[in-house]
């Protein structure tokens, strides 16, 4: 009964050893792992801030808006050179001219039908005009 005492006081003295021996390696590598933490912390918050000063940076210095496309207003440039002013939704579309049908929806979005428009205006505009025109129907039946 002594010997296993014994046995049973080396043991736990001879664990306890191990367990200190073994805490030691393991506090180094438990701060480790923090400050390794840290540094990812760090390096993620770098790359927030530097993303948000890109995108502010961007923002402030625009060089120019989608409204400025044509600074000298609704002209283009035909065939030959010359500057052809665009003509506005009202001078080619009359819906008045369609009473039987729908032509302007709620929103005042024109709903063009056959002699709802100034053919002939149009076609001088757009003849002189470099288009292609493409055409895709789809037919559900």
């Amino acid at each position: 009964m002594i010997t296993m005492l014994q046995d049973l006081h080396v043991n736990k003295i001879s664990m306890s050893r191990s367990k200190s021996e073994t805490s030691l390696p393991s506090s180094r590598s438990g701060s480790q792992e923090k400050i390794m933490n840290v540094k990812g912390k760090v390096i993620l918050l770098m790359l927030i801030v530097s993303t948000v000063v890109v995108v502010f940076w961007e923002y402030v210095n625009r060089t120019h808006s989608y409204q400025e496309d044509n600074v000298e207003g609704r002209r283009e440039k035909g065939r030959n050179g010359d500057r052809i002013e665009e003509p506005q939704l009202w001078d080619w579309f009359n819906p008045k001219n369609r009473p039987d049908v729908l032509t302007v929806t709620p929103w005042k979005a024109p709903i063009v039908w056959e002699g709802t428009y100034d053919t002939a205006l149009l076609e001088k505009y757009y003849a002189t005009q470099k288009l292609t025109v493409g055409l895709t129907v789809f037919a559900v039946g």
